[in-house]
C-alpha cells in the first residue's frame, strides 16, 4: 500500500510539473503573438503569466529566457534585450534538441540584428546553420540561410544575400 501511495504521489507531482511547463510554453507563445501584433496590454498580460511560474520547479530555462528576450525587445529595453539574447544563444548551444537549439540561436540573432549588433547576429546564424548542417536538418539549414540573406541585405551585400538564398533552395 505504501508503494502505491508513493507512486501516486510521484505521478501527481510529475503531472503538476508537466502542467507548469505547458502553462509556460503557452504564455511564451502568447507573448510572441502579442509582440508581433504590437498589443502591449497582451504583452504585459502574457509576461505576467510567465512571471507567475518563473520560480517553479521544473520549468524550462529555454522558455524563460525566450520570454525575457521577447519582452525586453518588445518594450525597447536594449540592454535587457541584448543581455537575454546572449543568454539564449549560450543556452541554445548546449541544448540536446537540435531544432530547438537552432530556433534559440535564430531568435537571438533577430534581437542582435534589431539592436544593431550585426557581428553577434551573424555569429548566431552561422552557429545555427553549422549545427543543422552537421546533423543534416535541411529545414533548419534553409531557415538559417534565409535569415543570413536578410542580414546581408540589411548590410547592402546583395551578392551574399543571393548566395544564401541559393543555398536555402
Amino acid at each position: 500500500r505504501c508503494a502505491l501511495v508513493l507512486v501516486f504521489s510521484i505521478s501527481r507531482e510529475r503531472r503538476g510539473e508537466i502542467l507548469l511547463r505547458q502553462r509556460l510554453a503557452d504564455a511564451v507563445m502568447a507573448l510572441a503573438h502579442a509582440a508581433e501584433t504590437c498589443d502591449m496590454s497582451k504583452v504585459d498580460e502574457a509576461y505576467q503569466a510567465v512571471s507567475a511560474v518563473r520560480h517553479s520547479a521544473g520549468v524550462a530555462q529555454f522558455d524563460l529566457c525566450r520570454a525575457d528576450l521577447i519582452y525586453g525587445a518588445t518594450i525597447g529595453d536594449r540592454a535587457a534585450a541584448l543581455s537575454h539574447a546572449h543568454a539564449l544563444a549560450a543556452l541554445s548551444r548546449d541544448l540536446p534538441e537540435v531544432s530547438l537549439a537552432c530556433v534559440g540561436l535564430r531568435n537571438s540573432a533577430t534581437v542582435f540584428q534589431e539592436f544593431g549588433d550585426i557581428a553577434n547576429a551573424q555569429h548566431a546564424l552561422h552557429q545555427s546553420r553549422e549545427l543543422a548542417a552537421r546533423l543534416k536538418y535541411a529545414k533548419q539549414v534553409a531557415e538559417a540561410d534565409i535569415r543570413r540573406a536578410d542580414l546581408a541585405l540589411d548590410e547592402m551585400d546583395t551578392a551574399a544575400a543571393r548566395a544564401y538564398l541559393k543555398s536555402a533552395e
